[in-house]
């Protein structure tokens, strides 16, 4: 009986320590004059873990507790990367910068 509890009571703690911890982290993503970014991408680099902004820029992402590459892209605006420590960090905003374009003169 001593060794049928002893085992209950190893797998337990295995099955315990082998869980992950998430965290939620939320927060807004908006542009330089702050206007709301709306269907950003908001992604852990390398995983699973990923997003989108709603219409008034806000995102809410559940990842793995540790350190992790946080990837904000938006059609026209400069991709940020950002190492974050989610034991630590669970409320982060944004500003993203538009991307500048140059056009060539066009002759006909």
């Amino acid at each position: 009986m001593k060794i049928r509890l002893f085992v209950i009571f190893q797998f337990v703690i295995i099955t315990c320590l082998a869980v992950e911890k998430n965290v939620t982290i939320s927060g807004f993503i908006k542009d330089s004059e702050g206007e709301a970014i709306s269907h950003a991408v908001v992604a852990f680099e390398n995983t699973k873990y990923n997003t989108y902004s709603d219409d008034k820029g806000k995102y809410t992402l559940t990842a793995p507790k540790g350190k992790q590459i946080l990837v904000i892209s938006a059609f026209g605006y400069n991709t940020i990367r950002k190492t974050v420590d989610l034991s630590k960090t669970t409320k982060m905003n944004f500003v993203m910068q538009e991307k500048s374009v140059s056009l060539n003169e066009i002759e006909v």
